[in-house]
């Protein structure tokens, strides 16, 4: 419940997180990316401001921070297919083809409708040479 005691009222936190949202939407990703990491720092168990703070980096070309992120929210919560789906993209941004394809995997057994892990997953394995596998996805 909000300081005010007003259940009707945002949470100050949540208020910090949808501001932090909108920077990220409105392509303000410098000021986005402070404002995931204040919110991290506040609240480090925090899945959601973790993964859009790993989102924000990798838009920004910081993948190695953004993967130490992402490796934290996958410690809070290792069945969560978007993050899998986003490291698989991080680790292909990486040259890290391999642990890619095995980021995409454990996000389609977590979610196996998900077209945009299954899409990584295809990108990875090309990038391994793994012809005939990504021919069959």
């Amino acid at each position: 419940m909000p300081p005010s005691g007003n259940p009707f009222e945002p949470h100050p936190f949540e208020q910090r997180f949808d501001s932090a949202m909108q920077l990220a939407q409105t392509g303000r990703l410098e000021d986005a990316s402070a404002a995931f990491s204040a919110l991290t720092r506040s609240a480090p168990r925090h899945l959601k401001s973790r993964h859009m703070l790993a989102a924000v980096l990798h838009q920004l070309g910081r993948n190695a921070h953004a993967l130490n992120e992402l490796d934290a929210a996958i410690a809070i919560n290792p069945a969560t297919a978007a993050v899998s789906g986003l490291r698989c993209e991080i680790l292909l941004a990486l040259g890290r083809a391999a642990q890619a394809a095995d980021a995409a995997a454990s996000a389609l057994r977590i979610e196996p409708y998900s077209l945009p892990a299954r899409m990584c997953l295809v990108r990875a394995l090309l990038a391994c040479a793994r012809w005939n596998e990504a021919a069959d996805i």
